[in-house]
């Protein structure tokens, strides 16, 4: 009887250890099978079924990790509520896990400033308690410090749609040019996210001249940094009517980028088409189509309008606004070209 007994507790403990839950690592690699193979639904169902195993089967450290990994995943989803809730349980598991004043608090707050600054429309507390955090590493780990200013003020500019994040990015930028010196990748975010700061508050001179700042301290070998410098600097331009000098910057980013005739090719400075008053008090919706040419240095030439759906205004809106449009021009052989036969559909819709 003892010895059946035995027996039976080993095979308890013998079965139980075969059936043991996934680690973590194992069930992030689970997410991400599920994203390649049924894209965002299943990467979604993936990550909840998950959150429910690892609450059972992980240890806290690893159920706090995991928690901030969702509500990042939520929030690239856009699902603003959802992610706020769970980074909120995120940040309360690293403060029962490190304290209230720890390292490890900043990349939960990080996430968590992020979604605060799109639905406050400002600069986010998360952010600011972030920032705390880092001031007493600054004598540490100055570079960290002004990573997390320059983050700050870019979420604010980005998500929250606010100018307040301006005081931030120069805060970031005079440490950077202390800390890394005037040519290195952080230095060349700041003036670029201050350029993007100063064109917003319609401050354009400024604007443009961070954007070159910015090419300056850039590493040539980033050629993604380097295009948008110079895809600011078109717009820059564009809106302070200067043509001939975003021409410079439409001809550098043809030179660099690969032309995809497959491919809708993106303007780099568009104005919007005015929605015709006479559609908005006929109650018309509809659209346009427009065919032109972008010639050698990156303007539309000959534009005709091959549809007009809804009312015959849509494509003569759509026409005067393409007409300003600029382009990056394609480059054969070293040398630009133009292109002909682009085409671009214009929705008119009043819910757009």
């Amino acid at each position: 009887m003892n010895r059946l007994l035995v027996c039976a507790l080993c095979f308890v403990v013998v079965t139980t250890g075969i059936a043991q839950p996934s680690s973590l690592d194992e069930l992030l690699a689970k997410i991400e099978e599920a994203g390649r193979s049924g894209g965002h639904p299943a990467r979604d169902a993936a990550y909840a079924n998950a959150w429910q195993q690892g609450l059972e089967s992980l240890s806290d450290t690893e159920i706090a990790t995991l928690s901030l990994r969702y509500g990042e995943h939520l929030w690239q989803r856009y699902q603003l509520h959802a992610a706020g809730l769970q980074l909120e349980d995120a940040l309360g598991r690293y403060e029962a896990l490190y304290g209230h004043n720890s390292r490890e608090l900043i990349e939960p707050l990080r996430a968590l400033g992020n979604v605060e600054a799109k639905l406050v429309k400002n600069v986010a507390q998360k952010h600011r308690q972030m920032l705390r955090i880092a001031e007493k590493l600054k004598p540490y780990e100055p570079e960290l410090h002004a990573q997390l200013l320059l983050e700050t003020g870019r979420a604010a500019l980005t998500y929250g749609r606010s100018k307040r994040g301006g005081k931030y990015i120069v805060q970031a930028l005079k440490l950077a040019q202390k800390t890394v010196g005037a040519s290195h990748p952080l230095t060349a975010r700041a003036h670029f996210w201050l350029g993007k700061h100063r064109l917003a508050t319609d401050r354009r001179e400024q604007a443009i001249e961070q954007f070159h700042l910015s090419l300056a301290a850039a590493d040539e070998q980033d050629q993604d940094a380097v295009m948008r410098s110079h895809a600011q600097l078109v717009q820059a331009y564009e809106e302070y009517g200067d043509s001939d000098s975003a021409t410079k910057h439409c001809l550098a980013i043809g030179s660099m980028k690969p032309f995809d005739p497959n491919q809708e090719q993106q303007a780099l400075f568009r104005r919007r088409p005015e929605f015709p008053r006479a559609a908005i008090f006929g109650g018309h919706e509809g659209y346009a189509v427009i065919e032109y040419t972008i010639d050698d240095q990156g303007f539309v030439r000959d534009p005709q309008v091959l549809e007009s759906v809804g009312s015959v205004v849509f494509g003569e809106s759509a026409l005067q606004a393409i007409s300003s449009w600029r382009f990056a021009p394609r480059f054969e052989d070293g040398t630009a070209v133009p292109t002909t036969g682009m085409r671009t559909k214009v929705n008119f819709s009043y819910y757009e």
